[in-house]
């Protein structure tokens, strides 16, 4: 049996042709971006990105900084943002848990102009370039930054990390884990502090088997949620049957090795079964 052929060289650089000039039509300094990633097995070239919506987001040392951005402004935007018809200022809040560097923070309140936004992060390092990035684009008044994994109960924890940073997670303490280690846990009701979210975005690698119950189980129901299921982490069906239950469509947007993306909307009031 013949065996088939790959793509080759030259159908790999078309490829990279292909998806630098699709980056270029959203990136205004994407020669830098470019450099960056030649550069990559050599150095970290730092620098702000800027976007031709006039978004800036910082790249640092972090090789995962080039991945996010390019989902976020270009190859994955009807994953992370959908379409719907805003409420006024006062009510629209984004609940953003698994903020990460804080690029979908920034590209979210400039997309809802009137939408105010919590985002909730456990990593300390990680919350300071989530206020980088949102005080360089002056929405820092329009943001809260939660530093905290959401728990079952408030309280400490261990957060874990695959060698990507985009997968971390938390796990109770041990015995010999030493207090530096430690990231802060708070419940739903204590982030949100009675505030109502009209669209939220879970993306935290199993975060959400907490979060969606807590909410849910509190009379909490956001008109919309971007949701990222992580099966390792728990049981993806049940959950989505408690959206089910509660009162929502879901339609997977997206789906990649055991991750899949979901949309779900309100679409009915919740009515206990």
């Amino acid at each position: 049996m013949e065996q088939q052929k790959g793509p080759g060289v030259a159908g790999e650089i078309r490829r990279r042709l292909l998806h630098y000039r699709s980056i270029r039509r959203f990136v205004v300094n994407h020669r830098l971006l470019a450099l960056r990633k030649v550069l990559k097995p050599i150095v970290r070239l730092r620098f702000w990105l800027r976007t031709s919506s006039g978004s800036r987001f910082y790249l640092g040392d972090d090789p995962d900084d080039d991945v996010v951005i390019e989902w976020i402004v270009a190859t994955k935007e009807h994953v992370y943002f959908p379409v719907f018809r805003e409420p006024s200022a006062e009510d629209f809040v984004i609940l953003d848990v698994g903020a990460w560097h804080g690029f979908y923070a920034v590209e979210a309140l400039r997309r809802y102009p009137r939408a105010r936004l919590i985002a909730v992060e456990p990593d300390p390092r990680r919350c300071m370039l989530v206020r980088k990035n949102l005080s360089e684009n002056r929405l820092l008044e329009r943001a809260e930054v939660v530093e905290a994994g959401v728990g079952r109960e408030s309280g400490h924890a261990i957060l874990e990390s695959r060698r990507t940073t985009l997968a971390s997670w938390t796990r109770p303490v041990g015995a010999g884990d030493t207090r530096k280690s430690r990231v802060r846990l708070l419940t739903s009701h204590e982030i949100l502090r009675g505030r109502l979210p009209t669209l939220v975005k879970c993306n935290a690698e199993g975060a959400e088997f907490t979060l969606f119950p807590q909410l849910f189980d509190s009379g909490v129901f956001p008109s919309c949620v971007v949701l990222q299921t992580h099966r390792e982490f728990g049981n993806a069906d049940d959950l989505l049957g408690r959206f089910l239950r509660a009162g929502y469509d879901s339609a997977q947007v997206e789906s990649a090795g055991g991750v899949s993306w979901y949309h779900c909307w309100l679409t009915k009031p919740y009515s206990p079964r």
